[in-house]
């Protein structure tokens, strides 16, 4: 009997006579995706929000008469954690022996086989990246081994496989470095930030920005240029750029005279540093990137949407992209992800790649947190979050389905995150289970015709009473799902579980569904300074001379169907979402979006060197920004020293602290 079969038997029928539509919780095994029962994933959960909301203790009992203040969760977190008995167990000299052999294997599989170590090595990654980690750690000779079969990127320390910028100006790079067959290996690995990293000296056009000796030969030769007009106009925006950062460090130094400190700098140039990695690696993977079959980018500062999208131009023979905690793509991004791996793979004439992606987890201070958030770093004003995300979700999932992206199962890096949003624990779960068992059964023709109208109901009940958390009403159950909205920011057509209900009054053009609002709200997020670090983005982004050519060429074009049916991926036939029609004005916007982007070749071209030096250089104003900042003890990105805002008691209830308050001390674990 399939997986399927046996949780239909299990199913509980739908109560008669019943005035509410009730969601149930599976009493036997769960989806496989979702794994186990859902008891064990329950407690399972509990597990993991302790570690993050306590640290690594179990959390002791907790006072029912209000809730445990912000110097309580701190004081639980500070105790110290008793450390792990480590045991050893003897195998004895004949399994040392074989453990030996073993690794000898291994190493000269991987030093000798080039086609096995890499299908090894592929192996490991589709599973799980980290694995290759711990291969590599199991001792030298394998260490040294996986080395040569696979290659990285340190951002902190400018490793860039002799793909940084070169001197004062971007000069053409070399056909391929000595030591690397092919340029790059099969397998990348990108490490965006490391706080442990001594930081390496700036490179290339970013240090005129650097010192005031720089800055001021900079000057002198911009000067020696104003006889001719070309120079003139390329280098307007670097007069503008310069009279800005001249006049904040006036501010500067204005401040620290008031408070009575010597007017003696020592920078860190975070935000330089930060900033002008994103050339770099653009111009490593246009060179050698066709030979990638698996790249993983760890905490990659700068990567946005858009600079996904020329990765993944870049990478012809690209199959699996992990994103991992890079700041500026959040929870909401999984949409607009997918539907970029989706034009990809039309574009290449090849399968979607297999995608992981996991967003940036914002935990919090340890110190005077203010709750865990984990989907931002500050309170979100938004209502209902657990509802918006689970809308989010069904979204990602009913368009990764078609294209054989497994987005949810218990080892992606993606559930992994959708276990650590603030909810009622054991509510994501419930949910991942009824949306797959109902996928499930309508990709089964045969089963779903053998089931009676009322379990068909029922199935599509459960994942809309999932979504929407609330019980609803039996007698209004068609309601529910014959009268969508069509959003006005995406263009899909939702049932109105997926919208808030003060949408009900609103003109037809003006409805937004909450997926779009949970992205709107998270793309507006100022801490950390993210609203910024867009803006540098857009500036490295920017090429003048391609964007006025493209600009001209959209006033005349035809966009043809068969592009505006390919620029979305299209969504599993379901009766909660409709895709957008082939001439919508969204697909318009969808397209263009993807048409104003500059291609990689331009960015990378040595001419861009005066867009360059514009884009580092508000980069560097963003560091005396933050001098300024840091002389009144604010820290506005600074891995340990930010301080989240003041939290509302209102957005005190949409944290772990709060729900994990609530839940313990109940006698039943229980969605209700």
């Amino acid at each position: 009997m399939s997986h399927l079969a046996r949780i239909l038997a299990a199913r509980e029928k739908p109560r008669k006579g019943r005035s509410h539509l009730e969601l149930t919780i599976p009493q036997g095994p769960c989806h496989p995706v979702v794994g186990g029962t859902y008891d064990e994933q329950y407690q399972k959960q509990l597990k993991k929000v302790t570690k993050l909301i306590a640290g690594s203790q179990t959390l002791p009992e907790l006072s029912r008469d209000g809730m445990p203040s912000v110097e309580d969760w701190d004081s639980l977190r500070s105790r110290p954690t008793p450390s792990a008995e480590l045991q050893f167990v003897s195998q004895g000299s004949q399994d040392t022996e074989h453990t030996i052999n073993y690794e000898k294997i291994l190493v000269h599989l991987l030093d000798t086989n080039y086609e096995g170590a890499t299908a090894l090595i592929s192996s490991l990654w589709s599973h799980d990246a980290k694995n290759i980690g711990r291969l590599a750690s199991t001792s030298k000779a394998l260490k040294e081994a996986v080395s040569r079969n696979k290659s990285r990127f340190h951002m902190p320390s400018r490793n860039f496989n002799f793909c940084d910028f070169t001197g004062y100006t971007l000069v053409q790079m070399a056909e391929r470095p000595e030591n690397v067959s092919d340029g790059l290996h099969k397998h990348l690995f990108v490490i965006g930030k490391d706080l442990l990293a001594p930081p390496a000296p700036i490179t290339g056009i970013p240090t005129l920005w650097e010192s005031d000796d720089n800055r001021d030969r900079m000057w002198a030769w911009a000067e020696s240029q104003t006889g001719s007009f070309a120079m003139t106009v390329k280098l307007a925006p670097y007069y503008a750029t310069e009279r800005r950062l001249l006049t904040i460090e006036r501010h500067l130094s204005a401040k620290q005279q008031s408070l009575g400190q010597v007017a003696i700098r020592a920078p860190t140039h975070h935000h330089l540093r930060e900033a002008t990695c994103t050339i770099p690696l653009l111009r490593s993977l246009h060179q050698y990137g066709a030979n990638l079959n698996c790249l993983r980018l760890h905490e990659v500062p700068g990567l946005d949407l858009r600079v996904t999208k020329l990765v993944l131009s870049a990478c012809k023979s690209l199959t699996k992209l992990d994103i991992i905690e890079c700041e500026l793509l959040h929870f909401s991004s999984i949409v607009q992800l997918l539907d970029i791996v989706h034009v990809n793979s039309k574009e290449a004439g090849k399968s979607p790649i297999q995608l992981q992606f996991r967003p940036k987890t914002w935990l919090g201070t340890d110190t005077g947190r203010q709750g865990t958030m984990v989907l931002s770093f500050d309170g979100i004003q938004y209502n209902n979050i657990p509802s918006a995300v689970m809308s989010t979700v069904f979204m990602a999932v009913v368009k990764a389905v078609p294209m054989g992206i497994d987005l949810v199962s218990e080892h992606r890096e993606f559930r992994n995150f959708l276990d650590i949003i603030p909810m009622r624990p054991g509510a994501m779960a419930l949910f991942l289970h009824n949306l797959m068992v109902y996928i499930d059964t309508i990709q089964d023709p045969v089963t779903w015709e053998a089931l009676d109208e009322e379990t068909q109901k029922d199935l599509e009940d459960q994942v809309l009473l999932s979504i929407r958390g609330t019980m609803l009403s039996f007698y209004k159950r068609d309601t529910y799902y014959q009268k969508p909205y069509e959003c006005d920011s995406c263009g899909y057509w939702l049932i109105t579980a997926f919208f808030r209900e003060e949408m009900n009054i609103r003109r037809a053009d003006q409805r937004t569904c909450r997926i779009c609002e949970l992205q709107k709200k998270l793309d507006g997020q100022t801490h950390h300074r993210l609203l910024e670090k867009r803006d540098l983005v857009d500036d490295l982004l920017f090429n003048r001379d391609e964007d006025m050519i493209k600009q001209t060429h959209i006033a005349t074009m035809q966009i043809p169907n068969n592009d505006l049916n390919n620029v979305l991926a299209s969504t599993l036939p379901n009766p909660f979402v409709r895709d957008p029609a082939i001439n919508s004005g969204h697909r318009e916007l969808a397209f263009l979006w993807h048409y104003r982007l500059p291609t990689v070749e331009a960015l990378v071209s040595p001419d861009r060197q005066y867009d360059i030096l514009r884009a580092s250089g508000r980069a560097a104003f963003l560091d005396v920004a933050d001098e300024i900042a840091a002389l009144d003890g604010v820290y506005p990105d600074h891995p340990m020293l930010s301080r989240q805002r003041r939290a509302t008691v209102k957005s005190m209830k949409k944290t772990w602290e709060h729900y994990i308050w609530r839940e313990v001390g109940n006698e039943e674990a229980g969605f209700w």
